[in-house]
């Protein structure tokens, strides 16, 4: 059996019911499985049939259920800039730990070469000329990344900063003193990377008063 969920961003997905592979909360919660020794549970689906609970009842966006599948598939975290969204649908499902997993397993392969792949701001960048290499660079502290654009001799140069920023809030953590002066993008003199996009807006809840399915607009 195919359902299709209807999120609060608007978009849509569809799930096989009998291949469904995540917690058992999900199905309870859509009304779709019934748990023994309980009465049939609501369904709110609107006049084209679809599913309509995480847009009217318990707003979730497309994107965090998207992340949350592809965590417990891959164990691995699609895109960290968004992981305050994923961590937000595992607490309202009641945890998951393959997401803790997931989460767990990212965190051990952060490896960004430029300052836009930078985005838990854990290193300070500069651009660098080959031709132009100093002594000041040369230390275990600076190492050389990749070539800025099409450049052959223009690369990026990182350095692990002494006190991280938070990439979920922007504030600064850790108690040790800072380099020198760094733009508010994480480099020093360099162009960083654009913001994550903005929270997606989410529907009010409605309340449902039948133990059989309903049919909401």
């Amino acid at each position: 059996m195919e359902q299709v969920l209807l999120f609060s961003c608007g978009r849509k997905r569809v799930i096989k019911v009998e291949d469904f592979i995540g917690k058992e909360i999900i199905l309870l919660l859509l009304g779709i499985k019934q748990r023994e020794g309980f009465k049939k549970p609501i369904q709110y689906i609107n006049h084209l049939g679809e599913n309509i609970y995480f847009k009217k009842i318990m707003p979730i966006t497309a994107r965090q259920w998207d992340m949350y599948m592809y965590s417990i598939i891959h164990l691995i975290v699609f895109d960290y800039r968004y992981l305050s969204e994923l961590i937000k649908f595992n607490e309202m499902i009641g945890g998951d730990e393959r997401v803790d997993k997931a989460i767990e397993n990212s965190n051990k392969i952060y490896h960004p070469m430029s300052p836009p792949e930078d985005y838990r701001k854990r290193y300070i960048w500069r651009p660098m000329r080959i031709t132009s290499f100093t002594p000041q660079f040369d230390n275990d502290e600076w190492n050389v990344t990749i070539p800025i654009g099409y450049s052959s001799i223009d690369y990026w140069m990182r350095k692990l900063r002494k006190r991280s920023i938070c990439y979920i809030c922007g504030s600064e953590e850790g108690a040790d003193g800072a380099d020198g002066e760094e733009g508010a993008d994480g480099t020093d003199g360099a162009d960083g990377a654009d913001g994550a996009d903005g929270e997606e807006g989410a529907d009010g809840a409605e309340d449902g008063d039948s133990d059989e399915s309903e049919t909401v607009d």
